[in-house]
């Protein structure tokens, strides 16, 4: 290496390499994780919302395009952040933490039951069953069943490996 490739004090130009930080990479994962239940916890209470101001009755083109984008957007979504769990539970759980083995096996199987449900109710949106309101959040409330059991489950077993303290919820 010649001399004006390198920093003031010898280093080599952009500095020597930074450990990596295990615990704090655990952190982000965790806090990851914990921001993306809160962000589908709020999405699913706005929808709720919604529909409950309606009385009964979805007007077409309103209410009925923007269910359809949040729920298919809500769907798409957790099945991204399930997806990514899925895969990151290897890299993260897999080997470091062989005591949550049965916890992760059993976090994948609630994915797949998930993932069939909000299956189900999106091909309900798309074929056009939304105009009724009560309708729509009884198949909403089929396909979210579970769903915060499933979300407190996983905050409880694996927020504490990453480093990240589970919030605590009323029941």
């Amino acid at each position: 290496m010649t001399d004006d490739q390198q920093q003031p004090g010898g280093q080599p130009e952009g500095g020597p390499e930074e450990p990596f930080d295990q615990a704090a990479f655990d952190r982000a994962a965790g806090e990851k994780v914990l921001a993306a239940h809160e962000e589908f916890r709020a999405h699913i209470a706005t929808i709720r919302a919604q529909l409950d101001a309606k009385d009964g009755e979805v007007p077409v083109l309103t209410l009925t395009e923007q269910l359809r984008k949040r729920c298919l957007d809500f769907c798409w979504g957790l099945g991204h952040h399930h997806g990514m769990e899925d895969g990151s539970f290897s890299m993260l759980f897999d080997g470091r933490f062989p005591h949550l083995a049965p916890v992760i096996e059993r976090l994948r199987q609630e994915h797949r039951v998930v993932e069939e449900k909000l299956a189900r109710f999106k091909a309900f949106l798309e074929d056009g069953n939304e105009h009724d309101a009560a309708r729509v959040r009884e198949e909403l409330e089929l396909a979210v069943d579970g769903m915060e059991e499933h979300f407190v489950y996983e905050e409880e077993h694996l927020l504490p490996a990453l480093g990240v303290t589970a919030p605590s919820r009323s029941s």
